[in-house]
């Protein structure tokens, strides 16, 4: 018992995720400007990690999108199947060096504008899973409004005033 509660904690501890105290802000739509979150990730373990995921959470914590990569188990294990993967060496999923989120929902929609909150859990060979602490992520698509108003009083000429205020 003690065993198994170690090795989680070494996943766990193992899980590097170099994203900062502060929130990161997007802004998805499409104009090539901050449209999507990349995270880098680093993930290890003295066994195979078996699966990993990127869940994405709306301000209330609902899960909104899911992002992740496990192996995939034969859904029928044929005679043949099942003794070549007996004698085939044990082997983990890919880890990417980042994994980036676009702003979709998992129904395909864009999130709509406010504050979401983001972690990545890892799951070994013998079911032991490590969570990251949960970050936030800002979706902000609103464009800052500015108005101009024309000075009234005169600017340049004769008697030339050296500042100019801006409202």
């Amino acid at each position: 018992m003690n065993k198994k509660i170690f090795i989680s904690g070494l996943l766990l501890a193992a899980i590097f995720f170099s994203a900062f105290a502060e929130p990161k802000y997007i802004s998805p739509n499409n104009d090539g400007v901050q449209d999507e979150l990349v995270i880098p990730v680093k993930i290890s373990d003295k066994r195979y990690v078996q699966a990993w995921s990127l869940v994405i959470m709306d301000s209330q914590h609902n899960v909104v999108r899911t992002i992740e990569n496990k192996i995939a188990r034969p859904s029928k294990m044929t005679f043949k199947a099942f003794f070549k993967q007996l004698f085939s060496p044990k082997q983990g999923v890919a880890i990417p060096d980042t994994v980036t989120w676009n702003g979709a929902m998992n129904n395909g929609e864009t999130a709509p504008d406010g504050i979401y909150y983001y972690y990545i859990t890892a799951t070994d060979d013998n079911k032991n899973v490590g969570k990251t602490k949960e970050y936030e992520v800002v979706i902000d698509t609103v464009a800052p409004d500015v108005e101009l108003a024309q000075p009234g009083d005169k600017i340049f000429g004769e008697g030339a005033k050296a500042a100019l205020k801006i409202k």
